[in-house]
């Protein structure tokens, strides 16, 4: 973690220190420092009053649960100390029950890591003096924290809990003078408005007047208030906050001229100084954005005391950027306010692409910090794509719905990993979590949601579920590996068969549990997919089952004759990252898609690689190229897209796809898709820009959506782009998202699906 002392102060503190040296050292040497790792104690009970190094434990007299001592691994981040026990007091204490008392032969500091015994909870500790007044006070987290109490004059002195059980690891007397901790300047968010800029840079404690040049830079706050449709701000360092940084609803860029938010790789906003309450309504918010046509790219939001970023406008773009450690749920999408009742101004159009949410945990109950959500007031066509959710306390992806504000929006999730959604990185458990790796709906509202290429893996409980949404949900080429870590028997890798009327289908996909786990679940159609069932221990493979409920075990039982079972060969790795990796950095190519290796990776020469089962993330994905509702000149993905086979002859096709450069207009493609049969469809719309480099063509631009066309009708629309200076334009109609496939020659529909305009 970056330090977050100013150099200011650190300069003050060194010469403090300097001064006090030579003052003291004049007078006498200091006593030497107390200190006691538990990891040196026995296990067992503390029963009575023990002496440990110069501390003494005062065992309890309340008559409840005694003071113990057990194993439990945990690495400190802040000393790098490695910790094989720790000391708990199973309880409130005072002076006399359930304490840590020492003395100090003149002013020094206590310092202490130590932990909540509960996973939801926040405890408090105090250190009194021998009058039991309280002199220093600190708050522990589940995760182990350090603190450091100032005494300021020789005696004795008790450390306790006021509220509950906190657990002790390491013990710390030192009469050295000790850095304050830090002291924070906050960024002022009362930005002023100057003129519309093009280009703005900023500086962490930039003045609010600042011109915003590379020399004299504006503070973020202005710089969100002063950029022009088109313009970027640029962003470097740690800026802090005590405060929510609000894009208003009446600050937007415009369609092909984002306003947009570009950060070096140093950059991180910290919200730690938000104050933390449990009542979690006043809490604030990290980076909120309730405007449109936004775009903020490789920015890192930590620490907010709600979500770190928390999107309520439409057309806005996160590309690259990471949520870390906040205090609510990392990415979200929903309204901006609760008077926001009309669907058609939800958030809609949002793109979530290649970012990173971990650690989010909410100390209040420990089950209300999701890794990305689009829940409860969300509008249509919200994409993530290329984004991974990592150790956060409640679920991987949160897609919620409730009675009270009906159905949201149909998203889309592409190219996703979600994994040990209900356990932070130290490897601890939440014991009010949900713990799924995507999490489909809830209170039995039917919303229709698309999965194409994701994975799910050690997830506390279920790896894909609908969660009582009856859909339809669509789930193509899906992994699910070795959920269920905390549920066992009692949740699977899918489970999708919540409700009797539910509506599902799954193509492609593929469970395996190492471990026994209950059985997947599903109602639906299932095609070309392995299901793991607990009661026999086996797998099932479904060709193609037009409507199937999993208690009929209607697939085929493996191995067969013509497919082996589920196994550790069926993929070139199962080994998993190690635990607190930093996978935004581990699992990612230069443009920000992932790249998994070989991990759960199908392996060639298996039935599965033959049959194009399960997901592929490991580098070369095949699935889809990077989609960019907004038009950002900068997409992530290159994908290598060919023009599909001339058209047919035939005199009136069933489909027809025209597309050309308006004459009035160069940046502008119009395009036609003709629907000439008795049936609603719903191509999937792909214009690619491209500039030939050294013989070669480079994807510089890219727009894709699908469109509902009614029988015997057509859509025409228009597309600006915001580069002229593309040689070519390619036009493609797909089946769908989830292939390269023309629509569609699968049912001997009019094969021609592009044009190329030079």
């Amino acid at each position: 973690m970056k330090s977050f002392i100013k150099k200011q102060t650190l300069l003050f503190v060194l010469s403090t220190v300097t001064v006090l040296f030579f003052c003291m050292s004049a007078v006498s040497a200091l006593p030497p420092d107390s200190v006691y790792n538990i990891s040196d104690m026995s296990t067992g009970t503390v029963s009575q009053d023990t002496q440990i190094g110069d501390f003494s434990i005062i065992a309890a007299t309340d008559g409840n649960t005694a003071i113990a001592v057990d194993g439990n691994k945990k690495t400190s981040t802040t000393t790098g100390i490695k910790y094989t026990k720790r000391l708990k007091l199973n309880g409130t204490g005072n002076q006399t029950n359930r304490a840590i008392k020492f003395t100090a032969s003149e002013p020094a500091t206590f310092m202490i890591e130590a932990a909540s015994a509960n996973s939801s909870a926040v405890r408090t500790g105090v250190l009194v003096n021998s009058a039991g007044e309280t002199v220093a006070s600190g708050e522990f987290a589940s995760g182990l924290t350090y603190k450091k109490m100032t005494i300021p004059e020789a005696g004795d002195y008790w450390f306790y809990s006021t509220d509950s059980g906190i657990n002790v690891y390491y013990l710390k007397l030192t009469y050295e003078v000790q850095p304050p901790d830090p002291v924070y300047d906050f960024e002022d968010l009362n930005g002023v408005v100057l003129e519309p800029m093009n280009t703005i840079y900023t500086a962490p404690k930039a003045s609010a007047e600042g011109k915003g040049t590379q020399d004299e830079p504006m503070s973020i706050a202005s710089a969100i208030l002063n950029i022009a449709p088109g313009g970027t701000i640029y962003c470097s360092g740690e800026y802090q906050f005590d405060n929510c940084l609000v894009i208003g609803a009446d600050n937007s860029g415009q369609d092909g001229k984002e306003k947009r938010i570009e950060c070096s790789d140093d950059t991180l906003f910290n919200f730690s100084g938000e104050p933390y309450s449990n009542d979690v309504g006043t809490n604030a918010r990290g980076v909120q954005i309730n405007g449109s046509y936004w775009y903020i790219k490789g920015l890192e939001a930590y620490q907010a005391a709600d979500n770190g970023f928390f999107i309520a406008g439409k057309h806005n773009t996160l590309e690259l950027c990471v949520a870390n450690g906040n205090r609510d749920t990392g990415i979200q999408i929903s309204r901006r306010a609760s008077t926001v009742t009309n669907f058609n101004d939800w958030p809609s159009d949002n793109l979530i692409l290649n970012c990173t949410s971990f650690d989010s945990f909410d100390p209040a109950t420990g089950e209300n910090a999701d890794g990305f959500a689009a829940k409860l007031t969300c509008g249509n066509n919200n994409v993530f794509d290329g984004c991974i959710a990592y150790n956060n306390c409640d679920d991987g992806w949160d897609c919620f719905t409730k009675t009270a504000t009906g159905p949201i929006g149909s998203l889309v999730m592409r190219n996703c990993v979600a994994f040990r959604s209900g356990q932070t990185t130290d490897g601890k458990f939440t014991e009010n979590c949900d713990g799924n790796g995507f999490k489909m709906g809830g209170t039995k509202i039917a919303v229709a949601h698309s999965l194409y290429n994701c994975i799910a893996f050690e997830n506390a409980n279920h790896g894909f579920t609908d969660n009582s949404n009856p859909g339809p949900i669509t789930l193509t080429n899906c992994t699910s590996y070795n959920n269920a870590l905390k549920g066992g028997t009692n949740k699977s890798n899918f489970d999708f068969a919540r409700l009797p009327e539910s509506n599902n289908s799954l193509t492609n996909c593929l469970s395996y549990a190492p471990q026994q786990i209950c059985s997947d679940k599903f109602i639906g159609s299932m095609k070309n997919s392995v299901f793991y069932n607990k009661d026999k221990k086996i797998y099932y493979f479904y060709e193609d089952m037009p409507y199937t409920n999993w208690n009929s075990k209607e697939g085929t039982i493996l191995p067969s004759d013509t497919m082996e079972t589920v196994s550790n060969s069926t993929f070139v790795s199962v080994e998993v990252p190690e635990l607190g990796a930093n996978v935004h950095k581990l699992w990612r190519n230069p443009d920000g898609s992932i790249n998994m290796g070989n991990f759960l990776k199908v392996a060639d020469g298996t039935t599965y690689k033959e049959k194009q089962i399960g997901a592929d993330l490991s580098g070369d994905p095949t699935i889809l190229p990077t989609p960019d509702p907004t038009s950002s000149p900068t997409p992530s993905a290159q994908p290598d897209v060919t023009a599909s086979p001339a058209p047919s002859s035939e005199p009136k096709p069933e489909y027809k796809l025209l597309a050309a450069v308006n004459d009035a207009d160069m940046n502008t493609i119009d395009v036609e898709f003709d629907n000439n049969t008795s049936i609603q469809v719903e191509p999937y719309i792909v214009i690619a820009a491209y500039k030939i480099v050294e013989g070669e063509e480079i994807l510089s631009d890219i727009f894709d959506q699908s469109y509902n066309v009614e029988a015997n009708n057509s859509i025409i629309f228009s597309k600006a782009f915001s580069d002229s200076e593309y040689d070519i334009i390619k036009v493609f109609a797909w089946q769908n998202p989830n292939s390269m496939i023309p629509f569609d020659a699968s049912v001997n529909i009019y094969p021609q699906t592009a044009q190329t305009i030079n």
